[in-house]
């Protein structure tokens, strides 16, 4: 795998993020209920341990960032077009990639989406790998997923935000967990819902009771589907089990709602501070994990 602690953690963002994914894909739309009759607790790959449409747009994305070095909307909209298929995409997103498929170029004109959904934010890792300063960022942010997201905030602010905290943590800017939740924080200042979010984040983790509010991790009903609800949650759960990306992965995928995504938010996260070698042997093999790693491989000499 990786020859440096740069690259390992490089690896770690993609493949650490497709295998989460896959580890929550099992669980996913159950209440914590149901997970607990079924699994105990999520510990076990699926059969197959294939990845889902979050990961699938994630590859997409990263292969446009490796072989071009930045985001050129018709370019990637033709190549999200590409790769419609049954992996859980909703029905809005289904209908925006077959019309990128039916008709290339549409996205010249297409009228943007305007969702609010963490269909943004699960996908957008790899522009974290980029070697941005924080306008340049949100910049391709917003380029990434215009015409499924169009202007909404809370999608763009969430999605910058990941990237913000993914670039500083495979960059090592800071030695210690404070220094990067108040790196965060200042980033989060940004976008008022989000900041509101974010401080809801830090009482939770100040707090010594663990299920702290329906609020900030969801349940049957919130379900984390807006982008500001499942980085919360993703931020909440990758800080408080900072040095333990095995039990925060776990926890992520064992806590109902849509745990593909949040399993794979926290996945990223780990993957950029710990790299590969926290990764369990029996979580190995995940669909994509070798093409993953060359990406990674690529975006981090590209840097």
């Amino acid at each position: 795998m990786g020859t440096n602690i740069t690259e390992q953690k490089y690896i770690g963002v993609l493949v650490g993020g497709i295998t989460a994914e896959v580890l929550g894909s099992q669980s996913e739309g159950m209440t914590p209920q149901q997970i607990t009759t079924r699994f105990g607790r999520v510990k076990s790959m699926p059969i197959g341990k294939r990845y889902t449409d979050d990961g699938e747009m994630t590859l997409v994305l990263a292969r446009h960032l490796a072989k071009n070095g930045s985001v050129k909307c018709q370019e990637l909209h033709a190549e999200f077009g590409a790769i419609l298929g049954g992996r859980g995409y909703s029905q809005n997103t289904r209908k925006i990639l077959q019309l990128f498929k039916d008709r290339p170029g549409i996205g010249t004109w297409l009228a943007p989406g305007n969702s609010s959904h963490n269909g943004s934010v699960m996908r957008i890792s790899p522009i974290g790998l980029m070697d941005w300063n924080s306008v340049q960022t949100m910049s391709a942010v917003r380029k990434a997923i215009y015409y499924t997201h169009g202007e909404s905030d809370d999608a763009c602010y969430s999605s910058f935000l990941h990237c913000r905290l993914i670039n500083a943590l495979v960059t090592s800017r800071y030695k210690t967990k404070h220094d990067y939740f108040r790196y965060m924080m200042g980033h989060a200042r940004r976008h008022a819902p989000l900041w509101a979010k974010m401080n809801l984040v830090r009482y939770c983790l100040n707090s010594p009771v663990q299920n702290i509010t329906a609020e900030l991790l969801g349940d049957e009903n919130v379900f984390q589907i807006k982008a500001i609800d499942a980085i919360s949650c993703a931020v909440y759960i990758f800080f408080r089990f900072y040095e333990e990306p095995v039990e925060a992965v776990i926890y992520a995928a064992s806590l109902g709602g849509d745990t593909d995504t949040i399993a794979k938010l926290v996945g990223d996260l780990c993957g950029a501070l710990h790299g590969i070698k926290w990764i369990p042997p029996e979580w190995s093999k995940c669909e994509g994990e070798e093409e993953f790693t060359m990406l990674a491989q690529k975006l981090c000499v590209t840097k």
